[in-house]
């Protein structure tokens, strides 16, 4: 990868820096010629349009495709359009730094891209469909504080669907300031369908009450993987009336928890009846899983109430589990199983790292009720030798 600031050069400059401006671009320049252009990154700092001319001489590429590019705009005044035939690339970052900042004069080049990173805003999408475009992810602006919120709700979301019809992975990485939804945004809450959603990641303050996000109620038939970026300032109820979007999912990873948000999050993971596989990180990981030990310590225990019935396998990083919740856990799943229960499904698969309240001892306990589980979880037909 390759950094070079490509703002617009004064008409005069004295004989040392002009001096320092070629012997800069002359290495950029060596340093394309010596790798694959395809495999090679490209991040242009303080982004001027004025400047293209001198960006794409400045370059001299032999073929306008590269791995990847970093774009730092930090202006509101659209200019000249971004030439694709001279530069473009699959994967495309622009940070704005700041609210006024337009990105229409790189339409050509977002358009071009198949996973695209914004900064506080989605892109200006206009009346054509973004073909191209798999994975969108919007984040909050570089210079965000944590009282600063991206302006995002129904319509802006409802227009992602629209634009981005092939769009597999939407990253909906920012906060937003909750509000009572305006009439026009109200009248979005019918059923979008999205075709070709596949992984959905955002935080819980997105979703209403009801389990709707932003007020949608997305109908995504490929749906299969959920992640959780945040679980504050949840405003979900404990039994949400909209939960058809989850009814598919089947993988979901939980980023870091914090205090207090382990109820939060265990009312939206009762949205989630077909998850077979969880991945979690960092603390308040053995407060999650003795709540939901707690499910199971009914006998037998409710189908409508109970957490993870087809769950088989859990991935955990840098958590605080505890060997004896994670025992617990397995323990009682398998009792669950032993009485006849065949909805609930045995855990096959535990991968830790760095767990460092699980002794070496407790892993040989957990090993043995994971052999236990595999054997459990096999068909009596299967386990009948044959004539």
């Amino acid at each position: 990868m390759f950094t070079t600031s490509n703002a617009a050069l004064p008409e005069t400059v004295d004989e040392a820096v002009e001096k320092k401006n070629t012997a800069h671009f002359r290495n950029i320049r060596h340093w394309i010629a010596s790798g694959k252009q395809e495999t090679q990154t490209l991040f242009i700092d303080d982004y001027d349009p004025s400047a293209n001319s001198s960006i794409y001489a400045t370059l001299k590429s032999t073929k306008p495709s590269w791995k990847a590019i970093f774009i730092s705009l930090n202006t509101d005044k659209p200019r000249e359009s971004w030439d694709i035939e001279k530069i473009r690339a699959k994967k495309v970052f622009v940070c704005l730094s700041w609210k006024r900042a337009a990105m229409s004069q790189l339409v050509p080049l977002l358009r071009q891209a198949t996973d695209l990173t914004t900064m506080g805003m989605p892109p200006p999408w206009g009346n054509t469909p973004w073909v191209s475009l798999l994975q969108l992810e919007i984040t909050r602006f570089a210079d965000d504080t944590t009282s600063d919120y991206v302006k995002f709700g129904a319509t802006t979301l409802r227009k992602i669907f629209d634009a981005a019809v092939n769009l597999e992975t939407l990253v909906l990485d920012f906060c937003v300031a909750y509000k009572t939804p305006s009439n026009s945004e109200t009248q979005d809450r019918d059923r979008v369908r999205h075709g070709a959603l596949k992984s959905l990641s955002f935080a819980l303050h997105h979703l209403e009450e009801n389990g709707c996000l932003f007020g949608i109620q997305i109908d995504p038939p490929l749906l299969r993987h959920a992640t959780v970026l945040s679980s504050d300032r949840s405003r979900l109820s404990e039994n949400p009336s909209e939960i058809e979007t989850w009814q598919g999912v089947t993988s979901v990873t939980v980023d870091l928890l914090a205090d207090g948000e382990v109820t939060a999050l265990v009312q939206f993971l009762r949205c989630l009846p077909k998850v077979a596989s969880i991945e979690l990180q960092g603390k308040c990981t053995d407060a999650l899983f003795i709540l939901v030990n707690g499910f199971y310590s009914h006998i037998p225990p409710s189908y409508s109430t109970i957490l993870f019935p087809k769950l088989t396998k859990v991935t955990m990083a840098n958590t605080d589990i505890e060997g004896k919740t994670l025992i617990k856990m397995l323990e009682t799943r398998l009792a669950q199983l032993e009485s006849g229960l065949d909805w609930v499904s045995a855990v096959t698969d535990v991968t830790l790292y760095d767990a460092d309240k699980v002794t070496p001892m407790d892993w040989e306990r957990v090993n043995t009720l994971l052999e236990s589980d595999r054997v459990t979880s096999i068909p009596d037909t299967a386990m009948m030798p044959s004539g």
